[in-house]
Formats: C-alpha cells, structure tokens, sequence
C-alpha cells in the first residue's frame, strides 16, 4: 500500500513533477522532502519522529495558517488517504499520535515505548513512527504527482 520501493519508472514521473513545481511550492516541498530523508535515516526515535512532523506540517499546512495545527495536519491526512473509511480514520489517528508524541518528546526529551492511537489503542511507538513515514511517503509521492500543494482554505472546505 504504501511501500518503500519506488520503481524506475515512477522515480523519474516524481522527478520530472518536483522539477515542474513552481517555486514557492518547489521550496516549501524540497524542506519537506528533506527533513522526510533525515527522518528515514535517523536511528533514535525521538529525533525520527520530530523529523517526521516538522516534514508533515510542511507538506500538510501554509505558512499562513493559523491555530491548531494538530487538528489540520491530522484531518488533511485523512481527507489525502486514499482507502475506505477506516483507512482514512486510521490516517487521522496516526497524526493526531504523532502530534502528541512530538509534544511529548519536546517538553520532556523521551517516548515512550507505547502510544495511544485513539479508537485503535496503545501500539509501540516505533511502529507508530513508522507507519506515519510511509503515510507521509504516500501523500508527499500523490503531491508531487499533482504537481502542486492544494491551496489548504479551499481544500478544507471541499471547494478543492
């Protein structure tokens, strides 16, 4: 569903569209890209998982935006998961955890080893992490494919 192999074919797709961006898009989406790669290679899971999120809020939220960004970030992932229901309610679970981990690790500098994915339970923070990278992989490849970053006061209105 949402893999860590890209085929060939599909890498230069991806390419050809990051290239095609415009360039505050192209800007906002290369940070994102590279605080993703920084997140994929760490090996200390507090520092993956803050990588991961600063690469979500850029990719899911405007510069502009105002208020919580917790709530955006989490319901833009949803509304962008491909799937049924419980794939895009799952969605919304993982990055609403996320966020709370992140806060978690930023005010008191650890994870714990489990966290609470809503409805879905208690699960091991690594696989937690781990399932938000290739949630974000899914949507960053859907993005650039797009060639664009929806504008998000539209999008959360269904106007997009």
């Amino acid at each position: 569903m949402w893999g860590d192999v890209i085929e060939a074919s599909d890498a230069a797709q991806i390419v050809k569209a990051y290239l095609g961006l415009p360039e505050p898009v192209r800007q906002r989406m290369h940070l994102a890209l590279t605080r993703f790669g920084r997140a994929k290679r760490r090996f200390e899971l507090e520092v993956k998982a803050l990588d991961l999120m600063i690469a979500v809020e850029l990719l899911l939220t405007h510069k502009d935006d105002l208020g919580e960004n917790t709530f955006k970030v989490a319901l833009r992932a949803g509304l962008l998961t491909n799937g049924g229901d419980n794939e895009r309610m799952r969605a919304r679970a993982v990055f609403v955890a996320l966020y709370r981990l992140r806060s978690s690790i930023v005010h008191a500098g650890a994870a714990s080893a489990t966290f609470n994915v809503g409805v879905f339970g208690s699960e091991p923070t690594e696989q937690m992490v781990a399932e938000g990278l290739k949630r974000t992989a899914a949507i960053m490849r859907a993005r650039l494919l797009a060639c664009s970053l929806p504008d998000w006061r539209k999008f959360d209105l269904g106007i997009e």
